[in-house]
């Protein structure tokens, strides 16, 4: 991590007060600034019923347990919004900003699968919920998170941290950063899990720039893969297409670095008719026959 110029990192750390003692212990003697998130001790928090329900309050002993982990960590990072119904994320929310005056962050839009987990217990998606009631500092993943999402984030002051690497070795679509970028948004890069990619800034952001300078837009009329750097959002709208990965031009404000345009972005991509198959990710269009693109 020093090695690629890293001098302050933030972690989350599940496992209560013990693991972040234990973490702290094992970063004595590292001359990074550390800014330790713990997470619930164990899991699950509340029961099925009260999750399906989206109801009940958490019972004192989880509510000890969060003011406990708060008197070593630095912030407090209940992996998904949702693994707690409404009350218990305001309950949460009063105890770490108002009573230990610490930082919340939380995993938001990682998957369609948690999306839809969302809207069947509460009848609202995943960002929803986490922007409108746990209000964290930042949102990690944001993969699946489209320009309404993105700028819902934006205004309400809160940053992303996209990590565009872990989810391409997951088989996962990759985050708009430059349309977040685009839209305004306080955005970075995190290098995310150890076990699938490098703690390296560098490489976190080398992949970032290679992957956003291409475009790609799929034509669900069969006409097949367009690549194309000046590809233009709308018009490629019009023609019917399904998916429009990024459309690249070229910042004044950024010299040389790519910028993507604001239209219409991840809004327009067919998540929900999307599947990953090999490693690579395919679309089965409306009409015509199903493309792959490696």
């Amino acid at each position: 991590m020093l090695a690629s110029g890293t001098v302050m990192a933030a972690d989350f750390c599940t496992g209560g007060a013990d693991a972040i003692v234990a973490l702290r212990s094992a970063l004595s003697s590292s001359p990074i600034e550390w800014l330790h998130f713990t997470g619930h001790s164990t899991y699950p928090v509340q029961s099925a019923e009260a999750l399906s329900t989206n109801s009940g309050d958490l019972i004192p002993s989880v509510m000890e347990d969060i003011a406990a982990a708060l008197d070593v960590a630095d912030g407090f990072a209940p992996v998904h919004v949702n693994h707690t119904p409404d009350a218990g994320l305001r309950a949460i929310l009063r105890l770490v900003r108002g009573t230990a005056g610490k930082r919340l962050a939380t995993h938001s839009a990682a998957s369609i699968e948690y999306d839809e987990l969302s809207l069947r217990h509460t009848g609202r998606r995943e960002i929803e919920r986490a922007t409108g009631i746990l209000e964290p500092d930042f949102l990690v993943r944001l993969t699946y998170a489209d320009v309404a999402d993105l700028t819902r984030a934006r205004d309400a002051g809160i940053g992303a941290v996209m990590c565009p690497r872990a989810m391409a070795c997951l088989g996962r679509m990759l985050p708009s950063f430059l349309v977040a970028v685009d839209l305004g948004l306080m955005v970075g890069l995190g290098t995310d899990n150890a076990m699938t990619s490098t703690s390296s800034m560098l490489d976190e952001m080398g992949f970032c720039a290679r992957v956003q300078s291409s475009s790609a837009v799929f034509d669900m009329h069969g006409d097949g893969l367009q690549s194309s750097t000046d590809a233009i959002a709308a018009p490629a709208q019009a023609r019917g297409c399904g998916c429009i990965a990024t459309a690249v031009m070229y910042s004044d404000s950024l010299p040389g670095a790519p910028r993507a345009s604001t239209a219409p972005g991840p809004a327009a991509w067919p998540a929900r008719h999307s599947r990953i198959t090999g490693g690579r990710r395919a679309y089965a269009p409306a009409r015509g026959t199903p493309r792959s693109r490696p």
